[in-house]
C-alpha cells in the first residue's frame, strides 16, 4: 500500500479557514490535471468505489473531487514544496458533502474507543473510520470543511506520475474529537494521472 505523507491542515489553518502553505508558487501556466484512483479508501475497509480528482488552473485553480460517497469543488493551489521533489496540489475550504450523522458517529466511537485514549486524536481518528465504514451517509449534503493534499510524485516509467492523494472532510461545529473537529479521512489507492 502506498505510504501516506501525513499532510493535514494545522489547527491555526482550521481556525482562520485559509491556506497555511510554506512553499513557493509554481510559474503560472494553465493546465488540467486529472487523477484517478482505483479504490476509494482501502485503509478503512471500504474499497468498492473509485475516486477522481481534477485540478484546473495554474498556480491557483479549482479542485473537484468525486468519490462514491461524496463530491465537492474547492479553490486550490499548485505549489512547489522546498523539502519534497515533486509539486503538490493543496486545498482547504468550506464546502458541502454527504456525511454520516455526527451524533450517530460519535455514539459509535464512544462504544469502541478505549477510555485511556480519549485524549489521543490519532486513536480517535481510527475509531472514526472504524465506525464510519458501517454507517449510512446522509441523504443531503451538509456544510463541511474539506482539506486535500495531492503529491504529484514521479512514477517508475518516464513521463508518468504516482500521485498520493489525501482527503479530509471536517464536520462543522462542536465535536468530541480532541485537538480539533471530527473528520473523515480518505486515502485512495491505485492513483495515476490520466493522459488527456
Amino acid at each position: 500500500m502506498t505510504q501516506r505523507l501525513g499532510w493535514m491542515p494545522s489547527v491555526a489553518t482550521i481556525a482562520v479557514s485559509s491556506f497555511a502553505i510554506c512553499a513557493e508558487p509554481l510559474r503560472a501556466f494553465a493546465e488540467t490535471i486529472i487523477i484517478t484512483c482505483a479504490t476509494e479508501n482501502p485503509t478503512a475497509g471500504r474499497d468498492s468505489g473509485s475516486l477522481t480528482a481534477t485540478y484546473t488552473g495554474d498556480a491557483t485553480g479549482t479542485l473537484t473531487v468525486k468519490a462514491s460517497l461524496f463530491e465537492f469543488s474547492v479553490p486550490a493551489q499548485r505549489i512547489e514544496q522546498v523539502d519534497l521533489p515533486a509539486p503538490v496540489i493543496q486545498a482547504y475550504a468550506k464546502t458541502t458533502a454527504v456525511m454520516p450523522d455526527l451524533a450517530t458517529l460519535e455514539a459509535c466511537i464512544k462504544k469502541i474507543l478505549d477510555p485511556a485514549d480519549v485524549d489521543d486524536n490519532r486513536a480517535y481518528d481510527r475509531a472514526v473510520m472504524a465506525c464510519a465504514k458501517d454507517l449510512q451517509p446522509g441523504t443531503a449534503p451538509m456544510p463541511i470543511r474539506a482539506a486535500v493534499n495531492i503529491s504529484l510524485l514521479p512514477g517508475k516509467a518516464p513521463g508518468t506520475m504516482a500521485p498520493i492523494v489525501e482527503v479530509y472532510r471536517y464536520y462543522e461545529g462542536k465535536s468530541a474529537r480532541p485537538g480539533g473537529p471530527t473528520r473523515l479521512e480518505t486515502f485512495p489507492d491505485g492513483c495515476k494521472r490520466v493522459a488527456e
